[in-house]
């Protein structure tokens, strides 16, 4: 595969014996084509070229000089891109930026065994004993050093299925360079990871691929254990091609002799004497503070460590997001002076949770306690809500078959008596959790009332989702997960416009209606005030489905008659919903009865009922109530 042009990242993947040479696919389609063959794939993902290497970090490590540390992070981390910014002490990674110059990953730690990790670290190490460089899995306190982070998944730094790892490469060596091997993909398999690690910051040192199997540079398998040849081999993947810096050969064992030296046969510094844990105050604000809402806050924490702290954050709960410090991002920053560190945040309204979290160089951590603040738009106390949002997932429904490679849309109906601070779209297909509302490539998602529409875009196969919501004061609901088939040449069923809470078909009293299950049906029920109503369905869907029968949005007060109806006293502001558990159920039949109350029966709605419980107990009905259908 030719690569006339630096600056591009350098992926290495599982090596695998293919014939098709790894330049005739995109990586998304390398990722499609290794999942057909139930292996993965290598790729390449280009950048665009790298500034001038006068404004990029200078490598200090001259040959002769103190060795360059290599750190393996075996706990991952939050890393942000900083455009060419490649800086291992402060998360600064290009390999997690996207089309628009921004972006992050969060990257899993290892999870294998010590055993296996100790096993790994001294392979590495054994790679690397005769250059001038040291491994560590101790993250330097000061100075430069490569960082390689050992674990997590490809699709967590936005790379397809089938990527083994990454890295930055800009035909030079990168002093501060992150580069990734994603271990969950290699299972047991400590040889591929330490390879791979080897390859990966190698790859920081500007070493190309090498079309030899016995380097740890190369694609090729089933040569044994690899070691770094003192030959000139030719580069390329599959197939010998130019060399992408220049030249047609590269002989790895020379190259780092030149950039970095040959060890001179010191021993790597021993570990610090860690004798205590890391410690952490948080300062301010105080917990149940309230604060002014869409307002910028600051939050002080006091960190102090016998040997050296390696990551001091905060973690916000709202975004799910660790702020780390000294660091920015798009709504905050954090200043460190001496052991105090002050976050600057830009907030909105409702209620914040937070803690600060510390690790010191050895991997000793220490964390806050949880505190919780209130943001205020005109100074009011947090309100008393103790019951989380109400979710129902409108469209599509389990068992739904959707067009494949195309745009799918989600409906949801979500509804609180204190608002809704945060509504989001689950995807575990790539760990997405999509907010609402939100306008970026590939998905949308628009807020109507209580009406929440994301559109994605999507590709082949089974999906699973769900839709999480968190209100003002925190509480925080995920309904059920829906499954769909995305396929090739599917059609969409028809749009009975009725799908949520805010869009109901309107009924009157004696109605009977025959509908085909294909999403959610919800209707408002025309009837004179004071009347009893009972709508009840039947037919073969029934037993697949649920009844919800609100007197607002998705909150009820009604009283239940039987396993297949709702019924409630009509005032005029009354819901009813039938939610499908699948979409194969069939037909429902929906009728609706109205009947005049006796002069021994209430001529207004009431908030109780008699529910069995074991014995009978009056419960009140607050909320959301749902008959349960058998399914």
């Amino acid at each position: 595969m030719m690569r006339s042009q630096v600056g591009r990242f350098a992926l290495g993947l599982f090596t695998v014996s293919l014939a098709l040479p790894a330049a005739a696919m995109s990586p998304e389609e390398a990722a499609a084509f290794a999942r057909q063959l139930g292996r993965p794939l290598p790729s390449y993902i280009q950048m665009q070229r790298p500034p001038p290497s006068a404004d990029r970090p200078q490598l200090m490590y001259a040959p002769g000089g103190a060795p360059l540390p290599l750190y393996l992070n075996r706990h991952g981390g939050h890393y942000e891109c900083a455009g060419f910014d490649e800086d291992s002490a402060q998360n600064h990674s290009s390999v997690v930026c996207n089309n628009s110059g921004g972006g992050s990953g969060d990257i899993g730690g290892f999870s294998g065994s010590d055993t296996q990790w100790n096993n790994m670290r001294d392979c590495v190490a054994d790679l690397y004993s005769r250059f001038n460089v040291y491994v560590t899995d101790l993250e330097p306190t000061s100075g430069q050093y490569v960082e390689a982070v050992v674990g997590g998944s490809p699709e967590q730094a936005g790379m397809p299925w089938g990527v083994g790892g990454v890295a930055p490469y800009f035909c030079d060596v990168i002093p501060t360079a992150i580069v990734y091997a994603f271990a969950d993909v290699y299972g047991n398999d400590m040889q591929g990871v330490c390879e791979t690690v080897a390859q990966e910051i190698s790859h920081a040192f500007g070493l190309d691929h090498e079309f030899m199997c016995e380097d740890p540079m190369t694609y090729l398998s089933g040569c044994g254990d690899k070691s770094f040849q003192d030959v000139a081999a030719s580069c390329g993947e599959y197939e010998p091609r130019e060399c992408s810096c220049g030249g047609t050969t590269q002989n790895s064992v020379q190259m780092m002799f030149e950039l970095l030296g040959p060890s001179d046969g010191t021993t790597p510094p021993p570990p610090p004497d860690d004798r205590e844990d890391p410690e952490v105050t948080l300062l301010s604000p105080d917990d149940g503070t309230t604060l002014q809402a869409d307002s910028t806050i600051t939050i002080e924490a006091m960190a102090v460590d016998d040997i050296g702290l390696s990551i001091v954050e905060l973690q916000w709960d709202y975004s799910d997001e660790s702020m780390f410090c000294p660091g920015e991002g798009g709504s905050w920053s954090c200043t460190k002076t001496g052991t105090r560190y002050a976050w600057s945040i830009q907030v909105g309204e409702g209620a914040r949770t937070f803690r600060v979290h510390v690790r010191d160089v050895a991997g000793k951590e220490a964390v806050t306690e949880d505190r919780t603040i209130w943001l205020s738009a005109d100074g009011a106390p947090r309100p008393d809500d103790n019951e989380p949002p109400n979710v129902s997932i409108a469209s599509p429904i389990t068992g739904a078959r959707l067009p494949a490679n195309a745009n799918l849309i989600v409906v949801a109906s979500i509804a609180d008596d204190s608002g809704i601070a945060r509504a989001e779209l689950v995807w575990p297909y790539n760990d997405g959790a999509f907010p609402c509302p939100v306008e970026m490539d590939g998905i949308t998602c628009t807020v109507d009332n209580n009406t929440y529409t994301w559109e994605l875009t999507v590709g082949e196969g089974e999906r699973s989702f769900s839709v999480r919501a968190v209100d003002l004061v925190g509480n925080t609901v995920e309904s059920e997960q829906v499954t769909i088939d995305l396929v090739d040449g599917a059609e969409l069923p028809e749009d009975d416009g009725n799908d949520t809470i805010d869009t109901p078909r309107e009924l009157s009293c004696g109605d009977s209606i025959d509908v085909s299950v294909q999403d959610a049906d919800w209707y408002v029920i025309d009837a004179p005030e004071g009347n009893r109503v009972t709508v009840a369905i039947d037919g073969e869907a029934a037993s697949g489905i649920d009844l919800v029968a609100t007197t607002g949005p998705l909150q009820s007060d009604v009283v239940t008659d039987g396993d297949e109806a709702v019924s409630y006293w009509a005032s005029g502001d009354e819901s009813v919903g039938v939610l499908p558990g699948r979409a194969d159920l069939g037909s429902y039949t929906l009728t609706v009865e109205c009947t005049e109350p006796a002069d021994d029966e209430p001529a207004a709605p009431f908030a109780c009922g008699q529910v069995g419980v074991g014995g009978a107990a009056w419960l009140g009905l607050l909320g959301l109530l749902r008959l349960r259908r058998r399914r």
